[in-house]
C-alpha cells in the first residue's frame, strides 16, 4: 500500500506529482540566477538587480551617478521592465535621485 499524505497544502498534478509553491499562481517567486529582485506582472516573471550590488540612499552621490547612467536607457515595449524598477528603487526623478 502507498503512504498517503494527508493535509498537504500542494495539489498533486495527473502524473502524481506535487507542485512546489513556485510553481503556478503563488506569491513566492524565483529570481533568476545573479539577480537580487523579482516582480511578478501577469504570466511572466521579470528579475532585475545585480546580486552584490547595493542599493545607496537617495539623494548621495552614488545615487545621483546611477540615475543619471540609467536615464539614458530606453523605455521597454511591455512593461514593467527592468530599468524601471531599479530605477523606482532608486528613486530616480529624472536625472537625479530625491528622497
Amino acid at each position: 500500500m502507498a503512504y498517503v499524505q494527508n493535509n498537504n497544502p500542494f495539489p498533486i498534478t495527473g502524473c502524481g506529482r506535487r507542485r512546489t509553491a513556485a510553481s503556478e499562481g503563488s506569491p513566492f517567486q524565483k529570481t533568476a540566477p545573479g539577480k537580487k529582485f523579482s516582480v511578478k506582472s501577469g504570466n511572466r516573471t521579470v528579475s532585475y538587480g545585480e546580486k552584490g550590488y547595493t542599493i545607496g540612499k537617495c539623494g548621495t552621490k552614488k545615487a545621483h551617478s546611477y540615475c543619471a547612467r540609467s536615464f539614458g536607457i530606453k523605455k521597454c515595449k511591455n512593461p514593467p521592465c527592468p530599468n524601471t524598477l531599479s530605477r523606482r528603487k532608486w528613486k530616480c526623478k529624472g536625472k537625479r535621485s530625491v528622497c
